[in-house]
């Protein structure tokens, strides 16, 4: 009997080549991938946070009077002496001197500062600003603060999330914008 030789399996370097190739391929799509939804998922996070919070300052600020009542009448507006803010004589009644006092807050004031600590706008250091006006469009008192300039003219990023409730003031119905962004 003549004894053969059994044949072993032998890798040549192509296949080598070849199937490290794919691998690599594999490896690098799957970390992009991961790096693509990761920030996907931050981006809604951000979006979800940036809306709850405007939806709750607007719901504070148009639900209730505030505490104290007359918190309009003190003479600088803080966490000690503010415990929460509000612009309603009722519900969706705005009173006029509550409205005149938060009107009156401009960006970057120390009350302006504390006023977005009032309202629950610090966890993403979050700036806003407010608008009431009549159903045709015309503004009769606005907060003077907005999105810096240079945010619309370099292109850069930042979230904007909007609200409008109809509110009662002075005997006429009319819309009450409140805006919250991230710079």
């Amino acid at each position: 009997m003549k004894r053969t030789k059994s044949k072993k399996a032998q890798v040549f370097s192509i296949d080598f080549m070849f199937s490290s190739a794919i691998v690599l391929f594999l490896l690098v799509t799957l970390i992009i991938l991961t790096d693509s939804v990761s920030r996907r998922l931050e981006a809604n996070e951000l979006d979800f946070d940036s809306d709850e919070s405007t939806l709750r300052a607007g719901s504070v600020l148009l639900e209730s009077a505030g505490y104290p009542f007359n918190w309009e009448n003190v003479d600088e507006i803080n966490t000690s002496n503010v415990q929460k803010l509000g612009l309603v004589q009722s519900r969706n009644v705005l009173d006029h001197d509550k409205a005149v006092r938060f009107f009156n807050l401009s960006r970057g004031s120390q009350e302006y500062n504390e006023t977005r600590l009032l309202l629950g706008l610090t966890r993403q250091n979050y700036l806003y600003n407010a608008t009431l006006k009549y159903l045709n469009g015309t503004t009769l008192m606005e907060m003077n603060a907005s999105p810096e300039e240079e945010y619309f003219t370099y292109g850069y990023s930042y979230v904007t999330t909007r609200t409008a409730r109809l509110v009662y003031y002075n005997k006429t119905i009319m819309r009450f914008d409140f805006n919250v962004w991230k710079e």
